[in-house]
């Protein structure tokens, strides 16, 4: 499939060589080799990187930032899985209908669409014998996003404390059958008894995004160890800004990266009270046998 993608966006002009290169390619194979071709290297939120792509015998060197990019490969891909927006509107109108005025902060919201697009190119990256494990489940945003743009298993874990996340729940294991896997109760307690009983279980991308208090996030951070598979992601939600419910967060990373146990790949500060932080395990006194 060819994409004609406009050059009035050098990021058009990356997706397009890629295409053209990939000739009958799908999108979704097409989108998995410019994201890796282009991902972030550096920690600073407005990373710029070149990329190359031949087109008929000729070398396109251009640049683009990832944002661009990234919004460009998302709606290429969503011509291929369907629109991932319009669920998102299905499941905000399921959670708000539950949740009246009750409802924390989630990935669908508009001041964090830098996040909800990163979410939707790492989707695009994990394969179908994959895992991706989160702590917050919440009103389910971040887990329709992975269930419905890749075919990788979903394993959430969630304290149940709002009357919403279980009406999300069920939306999602009703629009999406097998595919949630969910795991009710305290973290703390919940993902090493998981781990125990699933030592199979390996996640290829780890978000932390529950409880904010600083024992709770670093209890995640560390029992999601055991569970990290080789060549993992680990993405920790509420740090960096500069809200109170970023210290626990902020804390607990700064924490174990002094302890060299954990390795920034780019700190994302969206917001004053907004951002998030992506990198991986390190080896360290904690796991030296982390890979």
């Amino acid at each position: 499939m060819v994409f004609m993608l406009s050059f009035a966006c050098k990021a058009y002009a990356i997706a397009l060589g890629f295409a053209l290169q990939a000739g009958s390619a799908s999108s979704r194979s097409i989108f998995r080799r410019v994201s890796q071709a282009v991902r972030p290297q550096t920690d600073h939120a407005s990373f710029v990187e070149t990329a190359s792509v031949e087109d008929s015998s000729r070398l396109v060197s251009l640049h683009s930032t990832v944002k661009e990019l990234n919004e460009v490969l998302v709606h290429a891909l969503q011509q291929e899985t369907g629109d991932v927006d319009s669920a998102l509107r299905e499941l905000n109108n399921v959670v708000t209908s539950a949740a009246g005025n009750d409802m924390e902060g989630n990935t669908g919201e508009e001041s964090v669409k830098t996040e909800q697009t990163q979410y939707m190119r790492w989707a695009s990256e994990l394969k179908a014998n994959q895992a991706y494990c989160e702590t917050g489940f919440n009103g389910g945003h971040s887990a329709l996003v992975f269930i419905h743009l890749s075919s990788a298993k979903v394993y959430e874990f969630d304290l149940g404390a709002h009357s919403y996340s279980k009406a999300a729940h069920d939306f999602l294991d009703s629009k999406y059958p097998g595919r949630l896997h969910m795991t009710w109760g305290d973290s703390t307690q919940t993902i090493p008894l998981f781990s125990q009983a699933n030592p199979d279980v390996k996640c290829d991308l780890i978000v932390v995004d529950g409880g904010h208090s600083d024992d709770v996030a670093l209890s995640d951070l560390v029992n999601f160890a055991s569970m990290a598979a080789k060549g993992h992601r680990l993405v920790i939600d509420d740090t960096p800004c500069h809200a109170d419910w970023c210290n626990g967060p902020t804390n607990q990373w700064t924490k174990l990266e002094q302890e060299g146990c954990v390795k920034a790949d780019e700190k994302v500060e969206m917001t004053n009270q907004r951002g998030f932080t992506y990198g991986h395990y390190t080896p360290c006194a904690r796991w030296p046998d982390m890979t």
